[in-house]
């Protein structure tokens, strides 16, 4: 089993830091190593990752062949991609993009990670379970404030590639133009947060949606 971990807390230039994004990174490593038994040898850790290492993580438009489709053998192993930081949207093309720590979000279109770009390069990767978690919301807006100037009413709208595997589930904190918050008293992403609970457990035992059988499955 592989993971990737990216944890975009301290942006250079007046973009506001997103303060919890190194916490979520060390718990969700936390949780892979020591719940899911993955080997430290077998999880790319970035924290605060530039465009460079993103694309050499996961490749370009040009090829999926980055560190990660290295990392993988061939539906064998199960995968975790997980990321903590900004996200936003292009304002000329309305494509969803990370938001590496060395990127202006006034131009995403130029210096961004597209976010239709890291599932169409994962989703080609012959990986036996891909399992994706994005931290991050593409409205342009944070707790802190405005990330791109001159904006109103802008959407995106983050998709699965079409000819995606079965086994690749995406789970993002926000949709649309809605805001991906933070849990200042647990001093994590809103987002992250819950997805923790649930997955330690939570889930499992919810009166509602829980049956105490021991497993947390994706409904």
């Amino acid at each position: 089993a592989v993971a990737v971990i990216i944890g975009n807390r301290n942006y250079k230039g007046d973009t506001p830091n997103v303060e919890f994004a190194g916490n979520d990174a060390d718990a969700v490593r936390k949780f892979i190593v020591n719940k899911l038994g993955y080997r430290t040898g077998n999880i790319i850790d970035l924290r605060d990752a530039t465009k460079a290492e993103i694309e050499s993580t996961f490749g370009s438009e040009k090829s999926h062949k980055g560190r990660l489709f290295d990392y993988v053998r061939a539906r064998e192993s199960d995968v975790i991609v997980f990321y903590s930081g900004h996200g936003v949207p292009g304002m000329s093309d309305q494509r969803g993009y990370l938001l590496s720590v060395d990127a202006d979000p006034n131009r995403a279109e130029l210096t961004g990670y597209p976010v239709d770009t890291l599932l169409t390069n994962l989703s080609k990767i012959p990986a036996k379970s891909m399992t994706v978690f994005i931290d991050a919301c593409f409205s342009g807006n944070t707790p802190k404030g405005m990330l791109v100037g001159s904006m109103s009413g802008l959407t995106v709208e983050i998709r699965q590639p079409k000819k995606t595997s079965k086994g690749m589930v995406v789970l993002t904190a926000s949709e649309g133009d809605q805001v991906a918050s933070w849990d200042t008293n647990a001093k994590h992403g809103l987002f992250t947060k819950y997805l923790l609970d649930a997955l330690n457990g939570e889930a499992d035992r919810q009166p509602k949606t829980g049956n105490n059988d021991g497993k947390v499955t994706l409904g």
